[in-house]
């Protein structure tokens, strides 16, 4: 299942993502390792040890060609936490994030009514704040079960719960402090970064080299940078934002930030070295920006509300030109959404199995070189 990086408070926005490579793909790296070093062991019947282990490998290297064949073609995924107006729940739906078809529901009317947030931890589960419950529970990453409850949260409701850099989870929470989490035990931890005079809500929050990112609701909307491991240097990136506007930023590989204002028709761009306003990206008339994401080929996808139903659509970041429609509203039970994740596999399973195929070549080599010495 995925590691989501990012992922948001209500009406924010998620980033791209890592996975977690399948159990099935230890087991293939093992298989080569286990067995190259029992070949080489082996003292009598060298040939035919020698000749197991090169059928062995082209077996391994068959499953590999084969995984990696899988990995290369599968299509990112998008999730999104949309409101169900029939039973008043939360859901999370999936979609292909290249089609936009829709891939039925990941989670079904949440239990506890309201999702203040969401995102995947790195053992590849699903970890949701619950809203009106104050505590985050864990569900199964790959079939949505209910595993438990990781943790109850401290002082208010919560929004949105991240994974540092140190394994820790971080949560944004109403009245705008983000307070910390032991990654493995769910024990509190403390409050890591108080919100700054004038804000008086969590807007959303991403982690990026070495900084947090923070956008806060207040008498103005504003976006702040503080330093990941101690949560103090605060800085203030810009503070024009309307009041209730700000959402989660995201970073494009250019070293530019994205920041949607709800309020307007507005995605505002920022230098991340400089943290100089750049320009913005303007979406149709009523259409309000809530999350954002970047695809396989770069381009942002922006999940909007048009006040009674929700879309994503595709934009080319530097020129701000619509590119289409990746889905409609209404699509798979799209209704109200408020955040989405754009996953997308990376080649991890190639790469751990090239271990096994190596401890294979390795040990192949060093029987026939022992055949041919003791010839």
């Amino acid at each position: 299942m995925p590691n989501i990086a990012v992922f948001s408070r209500g009406y924010n926005v998620s980033a791209r993502v890592a996975t977690v490579p399948e159990p099935s793909t230890y087991a293939l790296a093992v298989v080569g390792l286990v067995t190259g070093c029992l070949s080489v062991l082996r003292r009598k019947r060298r040939y035919v040890a020698f000749q197991r282990v090169i059928f062995s490998a082209l077996m391994l290297m068959a499953a590999t060609m084969d995984a990696c064949s899988r990995e290369a073609s599968a299509d990112p995924i998008l999730f999104m936490k949309n409101f169900n107006t029939s039973t008043y729940k939360s859901q999370i739906l999936r979609f292909d994030a290249t089609t936009g078809t829709s891939l039925g529901n990941f989670l079904v009317d949440y239990d506890g009514a309201f999702i203040g947030g969401y995102t995947f931890g790195p053992d590849g589960n699903l970890y949701i704040s619950d809203f009106n419950g104050l505590k985050i529970n864990r569900y199964s990453g790959a079939t949505g079960a209910f595993i438990d409850t990781f943790t109850t949260v401290t002082y208010s409701s919560p929004y949105q719960p991240l994974f540092g850099p140190d394994g820790n989870l971080y949560i944004g929470q109403a009245t705008g402090r983000i307070t910390k989490y032991d990654g493995a035990t769910g024990q509190y931890l403390g409050v890591f970064v108080s919100p700054p005079n004038g804000a008086f809500d969590f807007g959303g929050m991403a982690f990026r080299g070495g900084n947090l990112y923070v956008s806060y609701i207040g008498s103005s909307g504003s976006l702040y940078r503080y330093d990941a491991a101690t949560g103090g240097s605060g800085q203030q990136v810009y503070a024009g934002f309307f009041s209730n506007g700000p959402r989660v930023p995201v970073f494009d590989e250019r070293g530019t930030i994205y920041v949607p204002d709800w309020q307007t028709n507005k995605i505002y761009k920022f230098d991340e070295a400089t943290l100089a306003l750049t320009g913005t990206i303007t979406t149709a008339s009523g259409i309000s920006p809530l999350s954002l994401a970047f695809d396989q080929t770069g381009d942002l996808l922006v999940l909007s509300d048009n006040g009674s139903q929700s879309q994503v659509n595709r934009y080319d970041p530097t020129t701000g030109v619509l590119l289409g429609t990746l889905v409609a509203p209404g699509a798979g039970g799209l209704g109200r959404a408020n955040n989405m994740a754009f996953v997308v596999p990376e080649p991890s399973t190639c790469v751990l199995t090239a271990a096994g195929l190596a401890c294979f070549g390795w040990a192949a080599l060093r029987q026939r070189n022992r055949r041919t010495t003791h010839r």
